[in-house]
């Protein structure tokens, strides 16, 4: 589908009511415990693990409370695992000189360990993974990391790596810079990233994260701490990608930024830049695509094409509720 064509918007088949909620407990391979939320309509067809964006947690992506893209996605028959990733949210603890991940640990320990709870909750279904910026990237490396797993389908919401050639904007990719260097400088003054007290968000990150991300734009490449390349391994991908961008998103993930870094993926994958052709009440940025609540005509879109993308049908017919959002 080409980026300028507006998909129709399916009617949500539950109202928010109508959802299940209660809070679970992940424990990864070293040792942290995930706090996440099931989200489950009366009847579902597929499963989703949903993540949140760096220096947020797992409330952002469901505002308004119970009403936002994790609920919307369950109105829409998936069962959904939306989960804190480690240091943030519930799941602590929190970033500071002596609490520390990588970038690497998001990869590789919270992302296997919440697809296995929701194999394990949800056995019988295809399973995706849906993130907004971080997770968004998360979740397609892991995937290419591992062709072999389970997960069907990838949706980005905002999901890309800023690395020199995949920036053609030149002036941007020197604001880019100069952010990351003020970001290793506050790091190497605080020994983590102190974000609620700079204002930037609701957590912190870790030192040896930011360290990562710091090492990528430095160095033009995106790879674990061990040399592995991810951006090499998106080759190896055979499931089909979707990225959904705001038509305001001009510095931390512009649509031509986060195309290019797409264009490695190999299997299927769509952009959308949602702009002011969706007849939105607003073009969203970088938060509003996950966070607006009148972004949710796309998230109903995205749900539609998480169902192709799976190969669902509806088990129950529609039905209606002036509570349907």
């Amino acid at each position: 589908m080409s980026e300028r064509t507006r998909p129709e918007t399916p009617k949500p088949r539950f109202t928010f009511d109508q959802l299940a909620r209660r809070t679970v407990t992940v424990e990864t391979a070293d040792g942290w415990v995930l706090h996440a939320d099931l989200i489950e309509p009366p009847v579902h067809e597929a499963a989703v693990v949903l993540g949140h964006a760096m220096m947020l947690n797992r409330k952002r992506v469901d505002w308004p409370p119970g009403r936002g893209l994790a609920s919307t996605l369950a109105q829409h028959g998936f069962a959904v695992l939306n989960a804190d990733l480690r240091g943030h949210g519930e799941s602590t603890p929190h970033a500071s000189p002596q609490v520390d991940w990588s970038y690497d640990d998001l990869v590789f320990h919270d992302t296997p360990a919440l697809i296995r709870a929701a194999r394990e909750r949800w056995p019988e279904v295809p399973l995706a993974l849906v993130g907004h910026s971080l997770f968004g990237h998360v979740a397609a490396a892991y995937v290419a990391m591992q062709p072999d797993s389970p997960v069907r389908a990838v949706v980005g919401l905002a999901a890309n790596i800023w690395l020199r050639h995949l920036e053609p904007n030149r002036l941007r990719w020197w604001r880019k810079r100069l952010y990351a260097e003020f970001v290793a400088l506050i790091i190497a003054l605080f020994g983590y990233a102190p974000v609620r007290l700079l204002r930037q968000g609701t957590d912190d990150e870790a030192a040896t994260y930011f360290r990562q991300i710091v090492s990528w734009i430095r160095s033009g490449r995106w790879t674990t701490l061990d040399g592995r390349d991810y951006l090499a391994a998106f080759q190896s991908a055979r499931v089909p990608a979707l990225n959904v961008v705001g038509g305001r998103d001009h510095f931390l993930c512009a649509p031509e930024n986060a195309a290019r870094m797409w264009d490695y993926w190999g299997g299927p994958f769509e952009q959308w830049v949602i702009d002011h052709i969706w007849g939105l009440r607003y073009v969203p940025g970088h938060i509003g695509i996950a966070m607006n609540p009148a972004c949710r005509p796309v998230w109903r879109r995205v749900a539609a094409w998480l169902r192709a993308a799976l190969e669902v049908e509806e088990q129950v017919p529609e039905v209606t509720a002036e509570d349907q959002g």
